[in-house]
């Protein structure tokens, strides 16, 4: 059981920063649609099924809180190397750079 509080800290902190990092990647781009329903965005169909899920769950509400850590963990995938990494890699702004 101890184990489980730190890995929500970790959850929560890995959602905000990537969040963060993606809100601010579609304002850099000048687009006003949410990330996670922006169609722009290169998310697998994977993804898109997750938000949809976490979509039916809360209905209108901030559908992100509801993405399971799976999903943020995913984000960080070598699929999204070329096409998310870029502007994701700035919230672990101490981590080596890997060549």
């Amino acid at each position: 059981m101890a184990f489980f509080e730190p890995l929500g800290h970790l959850e929560i902190m890995l959602r905000n920063a990537l969040d963060a990092r993606l809100v601010a990647r579609q304002r850099r781009r000048g687009r006003t649609t949410e990330w996670y329903i922006d169609r722009q965005v290169p998310l697998s169909g994977k993804a898109r099924a997750d938000i949809a899920q976490a979509q039916e769950r809360v209905g209108r509400g901030d559908d992100r809180k509801e993405l399971s850590f799976g999903f943020w963990r995913f984000l960080l995938a070598r699929q999204y190397k070329t096409s998310l990494w870029p502007d994701l890699a700035g919230a672990f702004p101490h981590a080596p750079t890997v060549p």
